[in-house]
Parts: structure tokens; sequence; C-alpha cells
């Protein structure tokens, strides 16, 4: 934050330069607003952001975000976003710890090997991206944005018909073992299960992007960029593309 001013500088700016204004783009698991604040601007007035918060503590300080910069083209929903629409148990770790508030929990090691666990659970109404979506009349996203703690899978199955049809033209997501295999997941099958529906993985290696293609186990926290054809060619058109 010091030095970029931002917590994730490389994620959120590339975010920003492949929305366009008029977009509709989506925040799963957005916190206090960082990537929602600079989707919103990047929309402009005739565009449109949802974004999904459903710990309380995170989602006062996303409309405080959203407040204090004056944006009007956001939506915040309270729901849970997940692979079923009913209610889910949303764990959290306390105060300090609320942008790791997750339906996939485990004990999260700190420096010097001690350990934060879980101290909080919530049961929060949850949705699927695809009903999600039709409620609100929206056939197509330019930039979906998933940070869920782990739960990143669930997310995807639940957005399986909306991103089969190719509705979806970039895809932001945190990716590491660390956290997916609190949800009986892995990155592995994480990644198949994109490829499956024809969305070429890329790694965020600083301000750029490079094939995605581990071996092995994921121990590190990876932003992985999903990409559909029209959002390579988005890409390739944006500002400092090349």
């Amino acid at each position: 934050v010091f030095f970029w001013g931002d917590y994730e500088p490389y994620a959120t700016k590339i975010l920003a330069r492949l929305v366009r204004p008029g977009d509709v783009a989506i925040d799963v698991g957005a916190n206090v607003g960082a990537f929602t604040a600079a989707m919103a601007r990047a929309v402009g007035p005739d565009g449109r952001v949802v974004s999904f918060e459903p710990y309380p503590p995170a989602r006062k300080r996303l409309e405080r975000t959203i407040a204090l910069n004056g944006l009007s083209n956001v939506e915040v929903s309270a729901e849970a976003v997940a692979d079923a629409v009913a209610p889910v148990v949303l764990v959290d770790y306390g105060p300090g710890f609320e942008s790791w508030s997750t339906l996939a929990p485990r004990e999260i090691e700190m420096a010097k090997g001690t350990k934060v666990a879980p101290i909080g659970r919530t049961v929060v109404a949850c949705t699927t991206l695809d009903q999600a979506l039709v409620a609100r009349g929206i056939d197509r996203v330019a930039v979906l944005k998933i940070d869920v703690e782990g739960a990143e899978g669930r997310v995807v199955a639940g957005a399986r018909e909306l991103l089969a049809a190719g509705r979806v033209e970039v895809l932001l997501l945190e990716v590491s073992d660390n956290t997916l295999e609190a949800d009986g997941t892995s990155a592995r099958v994480l990644l198949r299960s994109l490829a499956e529906l024809n969305l070429a993985v890329h790694e965020l290696e600083g301000a750029a992007l490079r094939p995605f293609r581990p071996v092995g186990r994921v121990d590190r926290l990876v932003h992985a960029v999903a990409l559909t054809e029209a959002g390579a060619r988005r890409l390739s058109s944006s500002p400092g593309a090349g």
C-alpha cells in the first residue's frame, strides 16, 4: 500500500484496463471495494457493476467506499455466491481479518508459525451467478472477478451456463492449493474445469500475463486471468497491449 497505493495494484490495474465504458462487471467477494471502485470508474455512468459481499463488516466498508467515491453505478448484494441457491454457513476470523471470510474455512498460518482459526459462523443467503444474472437481466459480462478464499470452484460451478455460452469475456480469480484444498478441490481441478469451458488461463506476473500451466501443487497465491476468444481480443486491443 505504501509504495503502490493498493494491496493488489497489478490486478486492479489490469481489470480497469480491460473494462470499457458501458460494460457490465461483476465482483464476487468484493470485500471493502478496491476492485469494485476500479471497475465502476472504468465502466462509467452508462455501465454497471454488481458486487457480492456477504460478510456484514466488510460489506459496510464496501458501501462506504462506494459512497466516498460517489459511485452511482454499483449494486451491492449481501448474498454469498456458490454452486446452489440455498442458505450457507459463512465463516469468519474476527476483527482485523475481515477479508478472510469464507465458505471453505481452514486454519491460516501466520508469521513465526502461529495460526489463526475461524471463530464466527453466520448463516447467509446464497445464489449462483447463473441465477443471479438472469434475475438481473444481465446476459453478458465483460469482466468477472472472484476472490472467495478457497470456494472459487463453487462459484465457477454455479456459473457454468454463463461460462459455457462464452458470456463472460474475462475472468480474474485467485488460485492456490493452500485455500482450494480446504474446500476439497485443487488448482488442477479448477484449471481443468476452466479449460473445459474453452477459457485460456494465464498468470498475472507483475503487469504481464503468462500462460499458466502449473506442474504439481500450487503453493503460492496466483492471480489467474482466464480469457474467451472475445476476452483475448479485448486484451489485445486494450491500452498498453503488447
